[in-house]
């Protein structure tokens, strides 16, 4: 279960977070096709950020400040790669806490929080989403993708 985040961060670490955000980090859209296990009837987007890196020190010290959750792929030649992530709130919540310090990453991450703020939701169990609202949603989806391949 991810982490919320509740305690307040010093500026000089979210100048820090900022940083290794912008060189190590990324914001994505991801998406699941419906199922008839998953009972959904439109492909699901849900926003994630993350940082990836080799030094597990870094990831542990933002995981205690930021929460979230850390992940670790072993299958690296060299030696592991550990991830923190957080989705949905959690991640909207993160990056608005490092927003006005980045730099590189500052407008994938507003449009990361404009998507899921601006997401409609259907308004009853096993509703589809409207066309225009899919629409929207692969619209953030690829100009997010957009972006990131500039990176």
């Amino acid at each position: 279960m991810e982490e919320e985040i509740t305690n307040n961060i010093p500026e000089n670490i979210l100048y820090y977070t900022a940083g290794i955000f912008d060189g190590e980090g990324c914001v994505c859209l991801m998406k699941t096709k419906p199922t008839p296990k998953n009972h959904q009837k439109n492909i699901r987007f849900w926003l994630s950020a993350s940082i990836a890196m080799c030094h597990y020190e870094t990831i542990n010290y933002l995981h205690n400040h930021f929460g979230g959750k850390i992940y670790i792929d072993k299958s690296t030649p060299s030696r592991p790669l550990y991830s923190l992530r957080f989705v949905d709130r959690g991640a909207v919540k993160f990056l608005l806490m490092i927003l006005p310090y980045l730099i590189t990453k500052k407008e994938v991450a507003q449009l990361g929080i404009e998507f899921f703020t601006t997401k409609k939701r259907p308004t009853g169990y096993r509703l589809g989403t409207s066309d225009e609202e899919m629409a929207k949603r692969w619209w953030y989806h690829d100009e997010i993708k957009r972006i990131n391949h500039l990176d």
